[in-house]
């Protein structure tokens, strides 16, 4: 199988145990806590001088230690409530994806609104409810003036210490002369080095040789010139590595329609993020992977043991039958399940090759002669997947994911469509609650895309709940 970039963002063990991916983790906590840190001190002066401005309207001598103990009172409610709403409108993202004041004020309106709510419900006597607007104005002039400063600040630091992104700039040689002239300027220059400029017809040959050979922060894909099939293989390549992936679109397509575009940049650029899990999505899949897979193996260990007895008292062979299935990183791993064939299936299949159901890459035949009585129901009702668990808890697999193809499958596939080895394939995933073997190869690709850009940890329990009558109903179970 084709080999990955060293450093590969694909990791299989925690990002924070990766010398990498503990300066990441340290920065990326760094920059979270700071955020937070500023958030709340905008947040106290904010709820304070609220009610200051209160007892000065209404003509009473401000005791100061009284309404900053009653600013106490509250703040732990309102700091939690606040950081929860904040972290949901991606205000602690990187700062270049960090959605600017108008989020902010809508944010502090939404934590206003909850704390109102908790009062009444709490049954807490306002003295006046004007304190209520007129904290959420303040706390939001706070914060962004607050922020404003940080940013102004970390800029002016990382200006005087000579940090700036490395960067590869990529693409046809027309499309990226105005990137380089753009990029020339001297704010530019304070937050790029430019490490090499890979131009080229097809610039994916010579892209894997420069990040593997560079320490690179971002590639920047000149679009101009690059026909659909060649940028493809641009981003294909750039993503196998722990890098920022970038396109700068033609001037046209920008006219023509609308995109979004990063904003704090010398130029309009577009993100394309890499189809993965890493950080800390990966630390809460994996944790819920490895919990689930234990407590189902548990649970069910005596029907585990009764399906072993079964398989191996009703038909010679062994109880697991071991498949080579292409994984993460396309790696070839051993995929467990319960025997459902005659021991002699693989010499067969070339001998029922007219008889695949299924399209492409696929092979599938509905009353397929070799399977087992036994098998039939172990397929019926998908029990034959259980050992697969096993895969899990090994990290060969996860409980959601794509559906993992055999070796001889997989090479089929067109290079566009083996970006599914990006994230570890799944027990279950959309193609078992959409139709399983009903499915073609083209509605398995766009499923699998599907998932990973919608990925929570709640669409994960989504699907393993789906999971459960999809297989009672049997659809496309053969």
């Amino acid at each position: 199988m084709p080999g990955v970039g060293v450093g590969d963002i694909r990791q299989r063990v925690p990002v924070v145990l990766v010398p990498a991916g503990l300066v990441a983790a340290a920065t990326l906590a760094t920059r979270v806590l700071t955020l937070i840190a500023v958030d709340l001190l905008g947040l106290a002066a904010g709820v304070y001088c609220a009610l200051v401005l209160r007892e000065l309207w209404t003509g009473a001598s401000p005791s100061w230690n009284g309404l900053w103990q009653t600013t106490v009172d509250w703040l732990g409610f309102l700091a939690l409530v606040t950081v929860l709403v904040f972290a949901q409108a991606r205000l602690y993202a990187p700062r270049d994806q960090r959605p600017g004041f108008p989020r902010i004020a809508s944010s502090v309106v939404l934590v206003g609104l909850l704390a109102l709510a908790f009062a009444l419900g709490t049954d807490f006597e306002f003295h006046t409810y004007g304190i209520v607007p007129t904290s959420i104005v303040l706390t939001t002039i706070f914060i962004g003036l607050l922020r404003l400063a940080h940013g102004t600040a970390l800029a002016a630091l990382e200006h005087h210490l000579g940090i700036r992104r490395r960067i590869v700039l990529t693409g046809m040689p027309s499309g990226i002369e105005p990137l380089l002239r753009a990029l020339s300027g001297a704010a530019a220059r304070d937050r790029y080095r430019i490490v090499a400029t890979v131009p080229a017809v097809r610039p994916e040959g010579h892209l894997p040789d420069v990040l593997g050979a560079n320490s690179v922060d971002e590639v920047i894909v000149a679009e101009a010139g690059l026909d659909e099939e060649a940028l493809r293989g641009v981003v294909d390549a750039a993503l196998r590595y722990p890098v920022k992936v970038r396109i700068a679109p033609a001037t046209t397509k920008l006219l023509a329609q609308r995109a979004q575009i990063l904003p704090g940049h010398v130029t309009p650029l577009i993100e394309v993020r890499a189809p993965v899990f890493a950080g800390f999505d990966w630390v809460v899949k994996r944790t819920f992977d490895l919990g689930t897979s234990l407590l189902i193996l548990l649970l069910g260990l005596p029907l585990w043991l009764a399906i072993a007895a079964a398989v191996k008292l009703t038909s010679p062979g062994p109880v697991l039958y071991r498949d080579r299935r292409v994984g993460l990183h396309e790696r070839e791993f051993e995929m467990l399940k319960f025997r459902t064939m005659a021991d002699d299936a693989p010499r067969r299949r070339a001998g029922l090759l007219s008889a695949n159901e299924a399209g492409g890459a696929l092979f599938k035949i509905r009353d397929d002669p070799r399977i087992t009585n036994v098998g039939r129901v172990l397929r019926r009702l998908s029990l034959d997947e259980i050992p697969q668990l096993l895969n899990v808890l090994r990290g060969e697999m996860s409980l959601v994911g794509p559906r993992p193809l055999p070796v001889s499958d997989y090479a089929k596939l067109a290079p566009s469509e083996r970006r599914r080895s990006l994230v570890l394939p799944g027990v279950t995933g959309l193609w078992q609650i959409s139709g399983r073997a009903d499915l073609g190869v083209e509605e398995l690709i766009a499923l699998d895309f599907y998932y990973v850009e919608r990925w929570s940890i709640w669409f994960d329990a989504l699907i393993l709940l789906k999971t459960i009558p999809a297989v009672i109903r049997g659809r496309g179970a053969y």
